[in-house]
């Protein structure tokens, strides 16, 4: 109940002030997608090792002291000859998708061949550092090994107008967001939200599949 102030002879007296059809919006709301897919976990993990023991030097974008592989399309052929459990593991994500939208009356759908995909292999003390995806809108994070969030979590950082002022300063999950994932969960998000992975603090890799959608 709030309360204004009266004067009575010079003494304050706070007399109480009724509120009624109280309503808060929240607006403007970014949409996570998650799911488990029927995918052959196993197969996609040894996948993820063979694909670092082809190619050790990797490729370097936001990883740093960990192992990211080359890009790899959807519907390249060679991908499904080679890598056939992370393929099959994308094409069934972009289905996710589609279903996960058209759930929300969103107008728009993925295409097989829209989608790009690379492995992320983080050891200990390997993260990823703060970024967001130009040309995609939407990504997608798969998850063949974690078993602990000391591994280290996506962090997502408010960057619209509110940084300049002091209104949402006390409360954390109004200027970033840690997500808590799974073992075996695909996560969706806009691709335009900035974002970071924390060090990996344990002795066991984190293992994430990285998805890039483009309409």
């Amino acid at each position: 109940m709030s309360s204004h102030l009266h004067r009575n002879n010079g003494v304050k007296i706070i007399r109480p002030v009724e509120i009624s059809n109280v309503d808060i919006f929240d607006i403007f709301p970014t949409t996570v997608f998650s799911a488990n897919l029927n995918v052959d976990n196993d197969e996609i993990l040894n996948e993820c090792y063979q694909m670092r023991i082809d190619n050790p030097q990797g490729n370097n974008r936001s990883n740093c002291k960990g192992w990211q592989s080359t890009l790899h399309d959807t519907i390249d052929i060679s991908s499904w000859v080679d890598r056939p459990a992370i393929s099959d593991l994308a094409s069934k994500s972009i289905q996710f998708v589609n279903e996960a939208l058209d759930e929300i009356e969103y107008n728009i759908e993925f295409q097989q061949e829209s989608c790009c995909w690379w492995v992320n292999i983080n050891d200990k003390f390997a993260y990823n550092v703060l970024h967001s995806h130009p040309k995609s809108d939407l990504i997608g994070v798969y998850y063949p090994k974690i078993s602990s969030h000391d591994q280290g979590l996506i962090t997502f950082v408010r960057t619209d107008g509110s940084l300049h002022n002091e209104l949402y300063g006390s409360v954390d999950e109004h200027s970033f967001y840690k997500l808590s994932v799974e073992q075996g969960k695909v996560y969706f998000f806009p691709a335009h939200l900035l974002h970071f992975v924390e060090p990996n603090e344990t002795d066991e890799e984190r293992i994430s599949i990285s998805f890039n959608l483009r309409l």
